[in-house]
């Protein structure tokens, strides 16, 4: 009897596999992540292209060329260029934090202007003199990012330049000043 009813198990379940109706789809399930980014840089020129910008560049040295003072005019850095590569869908701040220009090991500091132009991604220019003094000079909303979707850089060019009458008020020596520039999404 047992024989029967093992022999006839095997005969339901493999007649159920002669009747099955056949699969007509199959699925795939696909996951994948996209991280965030959100990096800057200094660069001699504007960068170009998403997969070309090379955040390496976040840190740069610009000299201000000497202007006589008894010639008018200020002394100008070359244009400089803060890029910030992002796929950041909120808004995103780009700051600053400014030393004032430090003569030598002396407790003397030179007042220097920091200009920055319309950005690619459109805006306003913003001037900023970053005072004579030991203390950071701190900016925290130099530019704004508008909230977009997609990997981007934008180009923020900026000048700094150095006036005859601030040039007028220094001590002779070398003079030197650090800037800090953030960037947060928000």
């Amino acid at each position: 009897m047992k024989k029967t009813i093992a022999i006839l198990l095997v005969l339901v379940i493999a007649g159920a596999g002669l009747f099955a109706v056949p699969a007509t789809e199959s699925i795939l399930t696909i996951n994948t992540k996209v991280l965030g980014v959100l990096e800057l840089g200094i660069f001699s020129s504007a960068q170009t292209g998403v997969s070309t910008f090379d955040g390496s560049g976040v840190t740069a040295t610009a000299t201000i060329a000497d202007i006589d003072q008894e010639v008018a005019g200020p002394a100008v850095s070359n244009t400089l260029y803060l890029a910030v590569r992002t796929n950041q869908r909120v808004t995103t701040r780009v700051g600053l934090n400014a030393s004032g220009l430090k003569n030598g090991s002396l407790d003397e500091y030179m007042a220097y202007n920091i200009t920055f132009g319309t950005p690619d991604a459109g805006g306003a220019a913003t001037s900023q003199t970053i005072a004579a003094e030991a203390g950071p000079t701190e900016i925290a909303n130099v530019a704004t990012i508008a909230p977009a979707t997609g990997l981007r850089v934008l180009n923020f060019p900026f000048d700094i330049n150095i006036t005859k009458t601030q040039y007028d008020a220094a001590t002779i020596g070398d003079y030197e000043a650090t800037i800090t520039f953030t960037v947060t999404a928000s």
